[in-house]
């Protein structure tokens, strides 16, 4: 048998087990494959969770044990978190795990958030909408961003298209002064 059939045997044949999961380290499992047992195999979760630490998770398999393993999911922010996760791996915990959306939230205005991430926060977090625009607002957005904020956000359409409209009275004034 090779290691998806140790898999499924440690998945559905309880009294196999143990012995199973011997024979499966053997196969010195993968990554994925340690994932997989730690998602479906709660008696194993932490053995094969030590195991992941050892070999060095990738960012998405500690967002798939972020959303799938709730007993881990703080262990699995931990890591993620000392690794700089990318903005996407940020804005995915921001939308999809609210226990961890502050946190995430904290991380990416940390690192330093592009206007694309802003954009997003600000159409799809209603939570974190308000500041998200005020940082996008002093971040020179473009008038693709600006609109986008007002086609997607009713609510801020006004303040946008306001924007807009005081940059385009810049580029004006500056086109004056240099004709001038």
């Amino acid at each position: 048998p090779d290691a998806d059939d140790i898999f499924d045997i440690m998945k559905f044949v309880r009294s196999l087990r143990k012995e199973a999961w011997e024979t499966f380290q053997k196969f010195k499992p993968s990554s994925e494959q340690l994932v997989k047992v730690i998602i479906h195999i709660n008696e194993l979760r932490r053995e094969a969770w030590e195991m992941l630490l050892r070999i060095g998770p990738r960012p998405e398999h500690l967002l798939a044990i972020i959303t799938e393993v709730d007993p881990l999911r703080h262990e699995a922010w931990a890591e993620l978190y000392k690794n700089k996760p990318s903005s996407q791996d940020l804005r995915y915990l921001i939308k999809n795990i609210k226990p961890l959306r502050g946190e995430a939230w904290l991380k990416l205005l940390e690192q330093g958030p592009t206007n694309d991430d802003l954009c997003f926060i600000i159409k799809d977090i209603d939570p974190l909408r308000q500041e998200a625009w005020e940082k996008l607002s002093k971040q020179n957005p473009t008038d693709d961003e600006l609109r986008f904020v007002a086609k997607y956000v009713p609510g801020l359409a006004a303040e946008a298209n306001q924007l807009i409209g005081k940059k385009h009275d810049e580029i004006l004034d500056k086109m004056k002064e240099i004709s001038a």
